[in-house]
């Protein structure tokens, strides 16, 4: 009788584990491959988020280890929420997140109990988590995670063989290398920033905008000013600005000449206009600004409107246009700013009445195309680049072609296999 209700409760839980291992399956695999996704779309929001984390730790790597780093988390973590989803490498896929989770658990917990940072950058600009949410959803993953760890290797149902995993993994690596070096060197092909393309800059003005409000801080101090009463010392640093209902603004730019804000004043509503935005002074590369003073010279014989954005106080703005040699205006703003705005050491936005058309890194402009022959006009910028989006899906089309033609061959082999062994058995 005890045997014979031992038996049964054995069945039950293996009846049991087996949902719960799929459920699992489902639910890591999908955020794993949603963090390591919405990392590699946007590479470079990454690295300045883990530049940050290590900042509050006072450790400074070069930008090439904090690329590499970056570009291996959010590889990996795509890869085993991807092998994780289909079943493959039922082993090591689990021992690998665990690793993982291992770090990343205790990180959470720091953040939530000491809280360094506001937002961890899970995942990315596309969903901000309070770091008290972060920590407790990484609670649950761990715990899955060391469920899959004991029983996932038990439960055999999966989408490819055993001897074409590796084409899936392969096919995966393949895909976000290229995914997340092209939003590298040119721009995130999906922005979840607050300046997408096709969005305008600055709002439109209504009542509620009467009491605009600007947020210092000299350090320790932080204070609001109107427009009309900005502090004069340099040892005060903008930090954000707040509309008539008091609600932080960040989907907008404050730009500076000097001490006076002059957003609406520099910033075209109607026309066409060309951004020029340096958002790390410190990384600039002056072998470009030959680049950049043709272009401008191009804009000014076609009648588009050319500024420059920096992220430098007045010291800076003049060694800028002293190394340079730069004939156009240039104007102030903060890096924060600027880096949601554009990725890239030097970059273009292109507004047309205000509305932005398009942003681009300059290393990815400066290959010579037949718009710099002038032969278009005015109309030469909307030839200077390919649409985002459509490399997007071609490129994803492809990845996902891949797996389908894995999935053929997969069929195939189970047609042989089949085959063989009805005939032993005839």
């Amino acid at each position: 009788m005890k045997q014979d209700l031992k038996d049964n409760l054995r069945k039950l839980n293996r009846r049991y584990a087996k949902v719960i291992v799929v459920t699992l399956r489902i639910l890591l695999g999908a955020t794993f491959i949603f963090s390591g996704f919405v990392k590699g779309i946007d590479l470079w929001g990454f690295i300045f988020k883990m530049e940050e984390y290590l900042s509050v730790m006072d450790i400074v790597l070069p930008r090439s280890v904090s690329l590499t780093l970056c570009m291996t988390v959010a590889t990996v973590e795509f890869l085993c929420g991807l092998l994780l989803l289909l079943g493959s490498y039922r082993r090591v896929v689990p021992v690998i997140m665990g690793l993982m989770m291992a770090v990343m658990l205790p990180l959470s917990g720091w953040l939530f109990f000491a809280s360094p940072i506001e937002d961890c950058g899970c995942f990315g600009d596309a969903v901000a988590l309070s770091n008290g949410a972060t920590f407790f959803k990484n609670i649950l993953i761990t715990a899955g995670v060391a469920y899959l760890i004991k029983y996932n290797k038990y439960v055999r149902r999966k989408v490819y063989h055993d001897e074409l995993q590796w084409l899936v993994w392969m096919g995966g690596l393949v895909y976000m290398t290229f995914l997340s070096l092209t939003c590298y060197n040119v721009q995130p092909m999906i922005d979840f920033r607050p300046f997408p393309e096709g969005s305008k800059i600055l709002r439109e003005t209504t009542d509620d905008d009467a009491e605009v409000t600007f947020i210092y801080t000299n350090g320790s101090v932080t204070q609001e000013f109107t427009a009309d009463n900005l502090p004069q010392d340099s040892s005060w640093t903008f930090v954000e600005r707040k509309d008539g209902t008091g609600k932080a603004n960040t989907a907008e730019l404050a730009i500076f000449d000097g001490d006076e804000e002059v957003a609406e004043d520099v910033i075209a509503n109607e026309g066409q206009q060309m951004l020029f935005v340096v958002p790390e002074m410190n990384r600039v590369d002056l072998s470009y600004t030959y680049f950049v003073n043709e272009l401008y010279r191009l804009c000014n014989e076609n009648g588009i409107d050319f500024i420059a954005l920096l992220a430098a106080d007045h010291e800076g703005i003049e060694w800028w246009k002293d190394y340079s040699m730069a004939n156009y205006e240039c104007f102030s703003a903060e890096d924060t700013q600027l880096k949601s705005l554009v990725r890239g050491k030097m970059s273009l936005v292109y507004l047309e009445d205000g509305i932005i058309k398009w942003k681009r890194t300059i290393s990815s402009l400066v290959e010579r195309g037949d718009w710099q022959e002038g032969k278009y006009g005015a109309d030469f910028p909307n030839h200077m680049v390919t649409d985002l989006s459509t490399r997007f899906w071609r490129l994803t089309g492809w990845f996902l072609g891949w797996l389908v033609f894995v999935g053929l061959i997969e069929a195939v082999l189970r047609f042989i296999l089949s085959k063989k062994e009805i005939n032993k058995k005839s």
